[in-house]
């Protein structure tokens, strides 16, 4: 079942459409949020507009989990220099009730990886967005690991592997999977991949 947007995302989804001449379908909802999940060719072009970047590559990775689609995003700034992130899909993620097709696996590891490259950079396109209407900058944001680690443990939290302080079953799939017990104790692209899996076993009202 579709998420159902709220007046306002569904007004703020019009606004990004007119602006960077985006499709409804590229501006998605997934709870009440007011930050929408973009997908990269969406992404692609407020970038365009609204930052300064060389370029922007993506390209497929590995991945040490067969059930687990990798890609890695590298921004070049407008100094010369690169950030780089990898975004994660699992296979078992669901849109609509439906497992993902490999096509959208490629489709949501891309949008992932160029939002935490993004991030990397320290740049906020819906900042940037807002700034250039208003003139008001906002807050700083969060790295992409702090970002990561916040969605596994909300994630984590409504799969029911984390109850108060019993963490023994968000223990043991880190332990099986990755070789610790703590998700801070995970490079940035494993708990990357940790988000996608805990994806799957949340209540389906997807987490992006």
């Amino acid at each position: 079942m579709k998420y159902k947007m709220t007046y306002e995302q569904a007004e703020f989804a019009a606004e990004l459409c007119e602006t960077y001449g985006i499709d409804p379908d590229e501006v998605l909802f997934f709870t009440e949020d007011s930050r929408p999940f973009l997908t990269y060719e969406a992404t692609c072009s407020l970038c365009n507009r609204l930052t300064e970047l060389r370029s922007i590559n993506i390209e497929p990775v590995k991945t040490v989990f067969p059930d687990s689609l990798s890609m890695k995003c590298t921004l070049t700034l407008a100094s010369g220099d690169t950030r780089s992130a990898v975004g994660v899909a699992n296979l078992n993620e669901e849109v609509d009730g439906k497992k993902l097709t490999e096509a959208q696996a490629y489709q949501l590891a891309s949008s992932r990886a160029i939002r935490a490259a993004l991030r990397t950079a320290g740049i906020d396109l819906l900042k940037l967005h807002n700034q250039q209407k208003t003139g008001f900058s906002g807050e700083k944001q969060k790295s992409n690991f702090n970002t990561l680690l916040g969605q596994a443990h909300k994630l984590g939290a409504a799969a029911g592997l984390i109850v108060g302080d019993d963490k023994s079953a968000w223990r043991t799939i880190l332990s099986n999977r990755y070789g610790v017990f703590h998700s801070n104790h995970l490079a940035e692209d494993e708990l990357a991949d940790f988000v996608a899996v805990l994806s799957t076993l949340a209540p389906k009202r997807r987490t992006v």
